[in-house]
């Protein structure tokens, strides 16, 4: 998203600063940073000094001051090193929730970071049902701006496939024993079908072990981080998706690009049912309910009328959430 966003400002004609946190000068830049926009490292420690964080917020603000941006742009990130710098409340600054505040913040830090949303200039909400978590910011404040759904040249080609693909990390929040679960009731009436896993995760070896346990190591793939997962993925049946909770996924938009049959958990944060309209763009099941995500898997396995459908209203339906439309969205709120 940062990248994106980035580069599309650019060519907009603003001048861009991306920094990025590096603890190390080993550290590999992990994308690559379009050459209109200008990179700057910022070495922040992790040393475990207690000085460390006032130090990291000395080392921000030197560069700020040295850009001296009309914008300060934070997707989620170092709320806590703009508070200490002065700089929240003191220059512009658009702040972006990307996740579901009730459920990705402890409570202590749900406080803070609403206390930061206050201080900021303008901040940006996937869902409404985000933005609601949040009563005593500004409404003027406040935009409802969704994820840009990422363009690829990639078709779907998996009608007649029997591989099921998931793509995410595997965290509490993913919640990928769930399909795990389901998967155990789909496979007793499909046993030829194939589970992919593209992500990694603390969850990894549990997941490993939970696969071995069910009897099913032969039918589930874990692929760790892929570059290629999205190609990969799109030789598959289906994508579904287990959440918890999520802002607007950006696999699931991933997915329904491609054209491909998605079946997404309805969780909390209200991203997934604020692009898919069940039955008609992809199919919505209860959280942490396996035996029902089990039976909708069968239903797009076992028609093809359906799978194509819904694939088919998926990327049809990603049209308004073109990277165009969305940062156009963004361009507004900084005018």
């Amino acid at each position: 998203m940062s990248l994106e966003l980035s580069r599309f400002l650019a060519e907009k004609g603003n001048e861009v600063h991306l920094f990025v946190a590096r603890v190390s000068k080993r550290y590999p830049a992990t994308y690559i940073v379009p050459p209109n926009v200008h990179l700057h490292y910022v070495p922040f420690g992790t040393d475990g000094n207690l000085t460390r964080p006032l130090l990291n917020a000395v080392l921000l603000k030197r560069l700020t001051n040295k850009v001296n941006p009309d914008w300060i742009i934070s997707l989620g990130m170092q709320y806590k090193l703009l508070k200490t710098t002065g700089l929240l409340g003191s220059r512009k600054v658009l702040l972006s929730e990307r996740n579901y505040p009730p459920k990705f913040y402890e409570e202590k830090e749900l406080d803070f970071v609403s206390k930061c949303y206050e201080l900021a200039t303008m901040v940006v909400f996937q869902t409404k049902e985000a933005a609601d978590c949040f009563p005593n910011v500004d409404p003027s404040k406040k935009k409802i701006i969704p994820n840009a759904a990422r363009v690829s040249s990639n078709r779907w080609t998996g009608l007649a496939s029997k591989h099921i693909a998931f793509m995410g990390r595997l965290t509490r929040q993913k919640n990928p024993e769930m399909l795990i679960e389901a998967f155990v009731f789909f496979s007793r009436n499909h046993p030829n079908y194939h589970l992919d896993i593209f992500g990694d995760g603390e969850l990894r070896k549990g997941l490993e072990t939970l696969v071995e346990k069910r009897g099913l190591s032969a039918a589930v793939s874990f692929h760790g981080q892929c570059s290629d997962a999205v190609e990969r993925a799109a030789k598959c049946l289906m994508y579904v998706s287990t959440s918890d909770y999520e802002g607007i996924s950006n696999s699931m938009l991933e997915a329904m690009s491609l054209g491909m049959p998605c079946v997404c958990t309805d969780c909390a944060g209200g991203g997934a049912r604020s692009v898919i309209t069940d039955q008609i763009n992809g199919i919505l099941v209860p959280c942490r309910d396996p035996d029902y995500l089990a039976s909708a898997m069968a239903r797009v396995a076992d028609s093809e009328e359906l799978a194509n459908g819904i694939g088919r209203a998926a990327r049809e339906s990603m049209a308004r959430f073109s990277a165009e439309l969305i940062f156009k969205e963004w361009l507004k709120v900084l005018s």
